[in-house]
């Protein structure tokens, strides 16, 4: 399934989505014209075995921590980053519209953080540098999933008989598919797909429905008061 666009209307600029967009493609330009891809993916990916008790004394807490950052701006290649940015376009930034510029921003950087994690924590020994925006953006998947369930996706179905099919689909519906899909890729990996970290979309998507859930009964409880738009 890949979705076309979201029937969620904005009332504001997404200036973060757009803003993390950009930087993204900024980055993956840039890497590609000086031929620092794979490079720079060795150095700055999330690598599982650098938080296991085998590197402990050789990598500072400082790399560590900015790994956790850094690997979200960093991708494999030109499917990968478009599936991503494209992803973020059509569902951030609604995401952004209802929580607002600041808290979306933090949602984004928590989820990818969350998503990191959860990869790490169940891939100890491995030295794959783990790369790219998916985490953060399941764990938009997830807040969107909360935040407009009866929201309708256009959604693009391949099809052998029929090569072009497009249907309306709820949100609730087309992401609780999404989300069993990425168990079942764990469960029974494809060959092709194997090196897709599908924990870590699971861990991004659970933390982006916890973050909402937290928000939403902090300011609903009003036990945070500032400026920031309310539900």
């Amino acid at each position: 399934m890949i979705p076309i666009y979201a029937t969620t209307p904005n009332r504001s600029k997404p200036i973060v989505s757009y803003t993390i967009i950009t930087i993204n493609i900024v980055i993956f330009i840039y890497l590609i014209m000086n031929i620092k891809l794979n490079y720079v993916n060795q150095n700055y990916g999330l690598v599982p075995a650098h938080f296991s008790y085998y590197y402990i004394s050789n990598i500072s807490i400082k790399q560590k921590t900015f790994s956790l950052i850094s690997y979200m701006f960093l991708h494999a290649g030109l499917l990968h980053i478009i599936s991503n940015m494209w992803a973020l376009f059509i569902f951030g930034t609604g995401v952004e519209d209802r929580l607002g510029h600041f808290r979306f921003l933090l949602l984004f950087f928590l989820c990818g953080v969350g998503s990191g994690l959860t990869h790490v924590l169940l891939n100890l020994d491995s030295f794959i540098p783990t790369i790219g925006a998916s985490g953060a953006v399941s764990g938009v998947i997830g807040a969107y999933l909360i935040l407009f369930p009866k929201s309708k996706i256009l959604t693009f179905i391949p099809l052998i008989i029929i090569p072009v099919f497009l249907i309306e689909i709820y949100a609730f519906i087309f992401f609780w598919i999404w989300f069993i899909l990425q168990f079942i890729n764990v469960m029974y990996p494809e060959e092709a797909i194997a090196e897709i970290a599908w924990w870590a979309h699971i861990g991004g998507f659970i933390s982006g429905i916890i973050f909402v859930l937290l928000d939403r009964f902090l300011f609903k409880k009003g036990r945070i008061k500032n400026g920031f738009p309310r539900y």
